[in-house]
């Protein structure tokens, strides 16, 4: 090997951090070292981000362990009573049917904010625990509407459903929600 190409593989090696290659070396050899090498740094570099993502991830537990200590806290003490000027975080409900097949009958509703109770004709966990399911009314769709707490108020919501929903005589219109006033 010539001495100008002897200075420019030793530059090489030690601009990239490899160990000095001896001309004694096979190809074999000098391949495995470098192997090495590399493996070394991908390892290196695979653990510094692995260690990024993990603190990320202990930072974003923390906020939402604040967060949801935080809404723990408040939900004792918001009071949803529009007359005594509550935020309208949780509201409760009491729907009466007037018509169809289940005529008089009562249904006690919760809804939260971003936790909306359900009316359907679907026997689904969420209408059956949090909703109201009517499954022996034809003339509800399996998901007809929803009541959720928003805007510092209660709303229904028709969700686009097949026959609509009537209040005061008039269709209601699909996906547009309409705030509830006691009495309603």
């Amino acid at each position: 090997m010539s001495k100008v190409m002897e200075d420019s593989v030793q530059e090489q090696n030690e601009a990239a951090n490899y160990v000095d290659v001896d001309e004694n070396i096979t190809i074999e050899e000098y391949l495995q070292i470098h192997r090495q090498q590399i493996q070394e740094e991908f390892n290196f570099h695979v653990e510094s981000e692995v260690k990024k993502l993990q603190d990320g991830l202990v930072a974003v537990e923390e906020e939402l362990l604040r967060t949801h200590i935080s809404l723990l806290e408040s939900d004792g003490k918001e009071n949803s009573s529009p007359n005594n000027g509550g935020d309208y975080k949780r509201m409760d409900l009491e729907i009466t049917v007037k018509g169809g097949a289940y005529d008089g009958v009562v249904y006690h509703l919760k809804p939260r904010v971003r936790t909306p109770c359900f009316l359907g004709r679907s026997t689904s966990r969420k209408f059956r625990e949090k909703g109201i399911s009517m499954p022996k009314d034809g003339e509800i769709s399996t998901t007809h509407g929803k009541f959720e707490v928003k805007d510092k108020g209660v709303y229904y919501t028709d969700l686009g459903s097949t026959n609509g929903t009537l209040y005061q005589n008039n269709l209601l219109e699909g996906n547009k929600p309409l705030k509830l006033k006691d009495g309603l």
